[in-house]
């Protein structure tokens, strides 16, 4: 999975970001030893003490020392063409995740009928075809746990940290007790909306803000849908009830009951998030930053690039 993403990122993403003219390589401060040792050694924000001291030692103004500050922190922040690759490389494997589990899943008697996912439990036989989108599911959770710490940061790291542990312990719970049925199921509403939210995102770089505020329109829907919905009405009760109906009680029905409900009290915290988003976009006329984006510059750090330049 690593490498695969080193190479499509390497190969495929970098190319499309440079096609759409999203490297930001221009925005770099002036080259200045001084200044550079200040900024890695003491300080990122000086105070208006360092800032005196600089401007007699390098007989600069203060304001342009404070422009070149401003500039050098602009530069440490992920660029849009990084973020563009770190989108589309997600996008592209959610859209196949979401294509392999329609072909894996929908062929199968059990699909809509949920008692039967219960049925013959620990039992059931393993389709070769399950156990490969189980597999696959995840290797890429895994990577999405490791690469975490190296992709752009976002204000809610934390939160989705827990939610992609949770969602491993999930995954190997399911597979050593042979719930991949239910697991199955569950997944797959998960990426059927991540596509919209990635395409979205990819869109919002490209400064296309109508396909961008259609695609996340799309997005808050179908994750409303299936994980304030589907999951906890549907497959939430299955757990809750017909698990117990069906084969009686077992040791780690609470266990998976209470991974449940940590999962939905997470999307819970993720669609007010949304709908803070969309209120925002209804006054606005467009989708603004993501809320759960990576931290921006302030809007005066922002202008006073702007003027620097």
């Amino acid at each position: 999975m690593f490498i695969s993403r080193f190479l499509f990122e390497t190969y495929v993403c970098k190319p499309c970001a440079s096609w759409f003219e999203l490297d930001d390589c221009k925005n770099r401060a002036p080259s200045n030893v001084i200044l550079e040792k200040v900024y890695m050694d003491f300080t990122k924000n000086p105070t208006n003490k360092h800032l005196m001291s600089l401007t007699r030692q390098l007989q600069w103004s203060k304001r342009r020392i404070d422009e070149w500050f401003a500039l050098r922190r602009q530069q440490d922040k992920p660029s849009t063409a990084k973020k563009f690759s770190e989108s589309m490389w997600k996008f592209v494997f959610h859209v196949y995740l979401a294509f392999l589990g329609t072909c894996v899943i929908i062929r199968n008697p059990w699909v809509f009928d949920t008692r039967q996912y219960w049925e013959n439990w620990p039992f059931q036989n393993l389709l070769p075809d399950i156990r490969y989108h189980m597999v696959v599911e995840l290797s890429f959770y895994l990577c999405l746990v490791f690469m975490q710490f190296f992709d752009t940061k976002r204000k809610d790291f934390l939160v989705m940290f827990v939610h992609h542990l949770i969602s491993i312990s999930v995954f190997v719970y399911c597979y050593i007790t042979n719930m991949t049925r239910i697991a199955s199921i569950c997944v797959y509403l998960h990426d059927i909306a991540d596509v919209f939210l990635e395409a979205a995102k990819m869109a919002n770089y490209c400064k296309q803000q109508r396909l961008c505020n259609a695609l996340f329109g799309v997005f808050a829907v179908v994750f409303m849908a299936t994980r304030l919905g589907f999951l906890p009405l549907v497959f939430g009760r299955s757990i809750y009830y017909e698990s117990w109906e069906v084969i009686g009680p077992f040791p780690s029905w609470y266990f998976i009951n209470t991974i449940v409900i940590l999962l939905l009290i997470l999307h819970i915290y993720w669609s007010c998030l949304i709908i803070a988003m969309m209120i925002k976009a209804w006054h606005k006329g467009k989708v603004s930053k993501d809320d759960r984006s990576d931290v921006e510059s302030s809007e005066g750090e922002t202008e006073q690039v702007k003027q620097s330049h």
